[in-house]
């Protein structure tokens, strides 16, 4: 590289017992995606990032065993969305960035079907329906904020619609899907897409900048 990469490590805080527990070994983790998801603590580390390529042996999803303290690798793949039981949605993509192609593949009971048809250059998943409808983001060129919302049903496209959205900050709150439009840095508007609907709503523009969009309980 022509400057120099620093190693880093990753740890988990207790803030009960302020106690500090090593999750990851100091290593080349640049551009590692650490997530709480449906099955537990996971990581994505892509074949290639800024740092370099890892290779495919040391690449893909990996979930924690706490009661092992041990990572196990359930796929090459990244793991974008799961019902945290037998339902999973991958992303098949090499790295992180925004120009990579990536391909949506479903687990269900540990039978794997392919989701975006062939010729399609990114399909990124952004929501996972209770009724396992699996929703899509395809835009029209990679990284782009124009093209459509998918909805696949059983493995097949159920419908469609065009507007303006993107893969980051997605939350699903029932049956509509709410993304971050980047309008001008450091400015956010959030975008919404309802399932019912096949519609998108108009645009909600904070007044301060976002970096992360969670649903809570009311």
């Amino acid at each position: 590289m022509p400057a120099p990469v620093c190693q880093t490590r990753w740890f988990i805080l207790n803030l009960n017992t302020s106690s500090r527990q090593e999750l990851l070994p100091s290593d080349y983790w640049l551009d590692t995606e650490v997530r709480w998801t449906g099955i537990g603590l996971t990581y994505f580390r892509p074949e290639c990032s800024s740092s370099g390529c890892a290779g495919s042996q040391k690449s893909g999803t990996y979930y924690y065993n706490a009661a092992l303290r041990i990572w196990n690798r359930t796929s090459g793949d990244r793991m974008a969305l799961t019902n945290g039981f037998d339902q999973f949605i991958y992303e098949r993509r090499a790295s992180l960035s925004d120009q990579a192609p990536a391909t949506l593949v479903e687990v269900i009971q540990g039978q794997e079907r392919i989701l975006t048809p062939a010729g399609v250059q990114q399909e990124i998943a952004v929501g996972l329906l209770a009724d396992r409808r699996t929703i899509a983001w395809r835009p029209d060129r990679p990284g782009g904020l124009d093209g459509q919302i998918i909805v696949y049903r059983d493995g097949r496209e159920s419908q469609s619609a065009r507007g303006r959205f993107s893969g980051y900050m997605n939350a699903t709150v029932v049956n509509v899907v709410i993304a971050g439009v980047l309008s001008g840095a450091p400015s956010w508007s959030l975008r919404a897409y309802s399932v019912i609907a096949n519609a998108f709503t108009s645009p909600l523009v904070p007044t301060f900048s976002l970096q992360q969009v969670r649903v809570l309980p009311r």
